[in-house]
């Protein structure tokens, strides 16, 4: 990290037509550098940063002929110096997260036809182990790169308001990357709202499943009615208990290693619907020109997300289960349209005072018995430091998590037991706290955070799994990181115990169904 007023030389690359290699060859034309002096922060997260220039038309037509190449894998080239390394990236068309059904619904109509060849992956070929994913939007690149040292994020400057730069893109390490509200998360157990108040709220619903056959009524239309008022008219939360400790004793942390041969499965993908909200939309809205950039720009931040949440998912051993991962089975953008007055009442996420809990129940009312998982990304700056919030799955006995069903529960609302429809396979997340645009190394870690809610992982306890010090807290931890330190990209041995009884019971068929794919 580089402190301010203590300048470090960077290297830049000339602007002309060879500075980038971009070709369906491999090609490696003569590059020329400069050096200049940076100091510069980009944001209150980000402490160091370098600017990235090349030829985006080269880019883009590169890309252009790659999408109409008749080969299978028909690669894109791409090379620069930046961080006082060099960078040679084989790319290509990346179709390994999204479902053979996959489809994006908008408020036109569904379209299973979507253009999605702008997102990519590859890694570098003279680099062992490396990983790069992402995409190329009008000839610029923007994505994640791991190498074996280090991993380096690139993003389009717009992003950060750095629009009359002579260069298109940043590119900085995680490692650089530092989280400035981290202790108010602390005060107020933020990051996700899964503590206190909302915490017994959410243990009341999950533990309230009314069994179908035993059901005399459901809630009629005036008690949803009525249901729906409140959730809208309710003020923002802020219920959040200090010292608040985690339930989950270590007895509940006792475990049996999964043996493979307890089962013949050997699916592991677990179908998302990812839906984004109006508010979403309005942020990115204020640096793209048109609707079909922003859908562009949407799609690309879903399809980043899910496969960071892959690269920590796949490459960890649950007590055997490995190889889990997720795809994206349908993606719903919710624009402006949606909320304009003659709409409006249909879309229960209009309003702009809802705090994350109701934000929560609001998805939780529809059926998303199709998949295995159904959030929401926003872009809403919740109480407290709040980033996201999800249902807890359990082994047995309480409802919640991966794969549960569309069934009923019972809630109090107004001193009445209203018996309410609920699908508890939901979260969200939002890309905002504090009024700061998060970093996407912060938001993709909420994200595996709260899918290790719905795998069945309550926050990190005892004190051994949330040890802090040089190498942090593990992605369960209560509170948000920011991802720079080495335990925050691992699950702890109490997550993975947790988890890890959750999917011995899905795959087992113990009480839990299997929807894996």
């Amino acid at each position: 990290m580089v402190e301010a007023g203590n300048p470090r030389k960077i290297y830049l690359t000339s602007i002309n037509e060879e500075m980038i290699a971009i070709s369906l060859l491999f090609m490696f034309p003569f590059v020329t550098w400069t050096t200049v002096e940076s100091t510069q922060r980009l944001n209150e997260y980000i402490q160091y940063y370098e600017p990235l220039n090349y030829n985006t038309k080269k880019v883009h037509d590169n890309h252009l002929r790659a999408k109409r190449s008749t080969e299978s894998t028909p690669y894109v080239h791409l090379s620069f110096r930046a961080q006082r390394r060099h960078f040679n990236i084989r790319l290509k068309r990346d179709t390994s997260i999204f479902a053979k059904n996959f489809v994006v619904e908008t408020p036109d109509g569904e379209h299973p036809d979507f253009d999605m060849s702008h997102v990519y992956e590859g890694h570098m070929p003279d680099e062992h182990g490396s990983v790069v994913y992402g995409s190329i939007r009008n000839g610029i690149f923007e994505g994640k790169i791991h190498t074996k040292n280090q991993t380096y994020y690139v993003e389009r400057t717009h992003k950060y308001g750095l629009n009359d730069q002579p260069y298109h893109s940043v590119i900085y390490s995680e490692n650089d990357v530092h989280d400035p509200y981290a202790a108010k998360r602390e005060d107020h157990i933020g990051g996700c709202a899964g503590t206190g108040k909302i915490l017994q709220w959410m243990q009341d619903i999950s533990t309230s499943a009314a069994p179908e056959e035993k059901i005399e009524r459901k809630a009629d239309k005036e008690d949803q009615s009525k249901m729906h008022e409140n959730l809208l008219r309710k003020k923002r939360s802020t219920a959040f208990t200090r010292n608040f400790h985690n339930i989950y004793t270590r007895d509940a942390q006792q475990y049996t290693p999964y043996s493979m041969k307890e089962t013949n499965s050997e699916k592991r993908a677990c179908s998302l619907y990812i839906q984004t909200d109006t508010f979403l939309w309005d942020h990115i809205r204020n640096y793209e020109l048109s609707d079909t950039n922003i859908r562009e720009e949407i799609t690309s931040l879903v399809s980043q997300h899910i496969k960071a949440v892959n690269h920590i998912y796949e490459n960890t051993d649950f007590d055997g289960f490995r190889g889990i991962k997720f795809v994206v089975q349908r993606i719903k953008i919710n624009d402006t349209r949606v909320c304009e007055h003659r709409v409006k009442r249909a879309n229960p996420f209009c309003s702009p005072n809802i705090d994350v809990s109701n934000f929560l129940n609001l998805n939780s009312q529809f059926n998303h018995d199709d998949f295995c998982l159904a959030y929401i990304f926003t872009y809403r700056d919740f109480s407290g430091g709040t980033l996201g919030l999800a249902w807890v799955a359990s082994a047995s006995g309480a409802s919640g998590g991966i794969c549960e069903k569309y069934k009923s529960y019972t809630e109090n609302i107004a001193g009445r037991q209203v018996q309410t429809k609920r699908s508890l396979n939901t979260g969200v997340i939002t890309f905002v706290n504090y009024n700061s645009r998060v970093p996407p190394k912060v938001s993709e870690l909420t994200l595996a955070h709260e899918i290790g809610h719905n795998f069945g992982s309550p926050h990190d306890y005892p004190k051994e799994c949330r040890p802090g010090g040089a190498k942090g807290n593990y992605i369960m931890y209560a509170s948000a990181t920011s991802g720079d330190r080495p335990h925050n990209n691992k699950f702890s041995e109490c997550s993975i115990h947790n988890i890890s009884a959750v999917l011995r019971a899905v795959f087992s068929n113990e009480g839990k169904e299997n929807c894996f794919e």
